[in-house]
């Protein structure tokens, strides 16, 4: 699952992803759109929330606060990431940046 919010607009959107690569994306008005992934992105998403890096979770870097920055949560099983897309908050894990945005970029 992948939650991002915040931004200029006040976005908060929630993509959700079944181990069979069936998504169901939800925004801040409640509107649901349901897809699924391509065979070659639900395997590159298997990859990614299969790498140990992973694990490491937590918060990436020093509680900055950014105006309109977007914040992220990414949960694959028992291992939740949290960051801020704000300069001075540091950087997510690498994998964790871009397993959520294959998710977003996939189901948007």
């Amino acid at each position: 699952m992948v939650s991002r919010s915040g931004g200029y607009a006040g976005r908060d959107d929630t993509v959700t992803v079944e181990p069979d690569g069936r998504w169901t994306a939800v925004d801040r008005a409640g509107a649901r759109r349901t897809g699924r992934l391509a065979g070659a992105d639900l395997d590159r998403l298997r990859r990614l929330a299969a790498d140990p890096r992973l694990a490491s979770g937590g918060i990436a870097g020093p509680d900055g606060r950014c105006s309109d920055a977007f914040e992220y949560r990414l949960t694959v099983g028992g291992v939740t990431v949290d960051w801020t897309d704000c300069p001075v908050a540091g950087t997510p894990p690498p994998i964790a940046a871009e397993l959520a945005a294959l998710v977003l970029t996939t189901a948007g």
